[in-house]
């Protein structure tokens, strides 16, 4: 989760660092609209969704190390294999996790599989653009609405989400997640009470 947060920080950095730029070249009234080539904030956002998407896979193993059933050997070999063979997570969280899995983490893949497996988000020719709000510059960078396409001749960026957004979007959520992990009663009473080693 802390990664996800200092990247979430970065881009936000990021955005805060273009908007000034051009603030600075293009001050009030100069100009209408713009943009900045602007790689490194698709660096961060890359780095986001790999660090969000990893965070199910440790709620994965924080599952099977707390609910794992009796004599069972090995573990889930992936965040789905849970849904199909929950052993004894209780069901109250079994239901938060799938809820979350479909609204977020479903979307969440498809984003992380194309910069890991596909193609980019960029091709490293990464425009930021800027336009006015309220008085001041902000920035927009636009993810793909259709990542599973797996193809970026194909991917639809007009209609897709704005990326802080997103992020900020996905980060909120995941915090959401692991705090409603962390207070099942098993969890938490491992948190309380930790074993002691020699």
């Amino acid at each position: 989760m802390l990664a996800i947060l200092y990247h979430l920080n970065r881009l936000i950095d990021l955005y805060t660092e273009n908007t000034q730029l051009f603030e600075e070249t293009y001050p009030s009234g100069t100009t209408l609209k713009g943009n900045v080539w602007s790689p490194n904030v698709f660096y961060e956002i890359d780095a986001f969704l790999g660090a969000a998407r990893r965070l199910y896979e440790s709620i994965r193993k924080v599952l099977w190390k707390h609910y794992q059933g009796r004599g069972t050997t090995g573990r889930w070999s992936s965040i789905r294999k849970v849904f199909t063979s929950p052993l004894n997570v209780p069901k109250s969280f079994l239901e938060i996790l799938d809820k979350s899995w479909q609204t977020i983490g479903v979307k969440l893949t498809d984003y992380r599989d194309c910069v890991a497996h596909y193609e980019p988000l960029t091709n490293g020719m990464t425009t930021c653009w800027l336009d006015r709000y309220e008085g001041r510059w902000g920035a927009t960078v636009k993810l793909p609405a259709n990542p599973e396409v797996q193809s970026r001749m194909a991917y639809d960026f007009d209609s897709g989400p704005e990326a802080l957004e997103y992020c900020h979007l996905v980060a909120c959520h995941l915090v959401d997640l692991c705090e409603s992990l962390q207070a099942e009663p098993t969890i938490r009473s491992y948190l309380d009470n930790p074993p002691k080693h020699p």
